[in-house]
């Protein structure tokens, strides 16, 4: 006889959050591996970006908002893709 369990977390929701508490505006990296596109620090992150000479966005986590890519702080490290990076 099979017995269903009871998941105690049935009825979890939650709301949707605000535009300006998410980081939006991105245009993500297309390079395909085993490499990593974002990463974490207690005050920073680093996300791979698209584009020519391996652009990389240095933002901080307590201020989140829209990405623009002619003000927003980017990092161009060489002329190949960027692969791995870390803090």
């Amino acid at each position: 006889m099979f017995k269903i369990r009871h998941s105690k977390y049935r009825h979890v929701f939650c709301d949707q959050p605000k535009p300006d508490q998410c980081f939006t505006g991105f245009k993500l990296s297309t390079v395909t591996g085993d490499q990593q596109y974002i990463k974490a620090s207690a005050k920073y992150y680093v996300v791979s970006l698209f584009g020519g000479g391996g652009p990389m966005h240095v933002g901080r986590l307590d201020r989140p908002g829209r990405f623009e890519a002619g003000t927003s702080c980017q990092v161009e490290g060489h002329t190949g893709a960027v692969l791995d990076f870390d803090f």
